[in-house]
């Protein structure tokens, strides 16, 4: 090993040195907010472009999905409808409710103390943390 990849090597495991290790978010909504902004913005496209929107998940099959921690994204049929897929591994899960025109995108997140971190988004609004519960 030349001498270089022993430092990066070393570098990775020094608690805090985050330059070559798997970053996390900071916070929970660091990644839910821009992830259900995008599924947002994916689905206000679709309705443009075809006419409707496309359903995808429950909020059941989401928090079941966030209960797996932070893993590899695996898609399913109705998120390659929609064209959207995350940059990185994810902790949360996320959802589409579609009835008539209206839109609701969400996602949340188990947070540390085992509350549970929602933000939703519409078709006229962009991503907020709408709820923060027990699980």
């Amino acid at each position: 090993m030349t001498r270089i990849g022993t430092l990066f090597g070393v570098l990775t495991l020094i608690p805090g040195c985050f330059l070559f290790q798997d970053r996390a978010p900071s916070t929970p909504a660091d990644e839910l907010l821009p992830n259900v902004n995008e599924i947002r913005d994916f689905e206000l496209s679709l309705k443009e472009l075809f006419g409707s929107y496309s359903a995808c998940g429950t909020r059941d099959s989401a928090l079941a999905e966030a209960k797996l921690g932070r893993r590899e994204w695996a898609t399913s049929p109705c998120w390659v409808n929609i064209g959207w897929e995350p940059d990185d591994k994810i902790s949360g899960g996320y959802w589409v409710e579609v009835n008539g025109d209206d839109l609701l995108v969400g996602g949340l997140i188990l947070h540390q103390d085992g509350s549970i971190i929602e933000v939703r988004a519409s078709a006229t609004d962009r991503a907020t943390v709408n709820h923060s519960s027990d699980k």
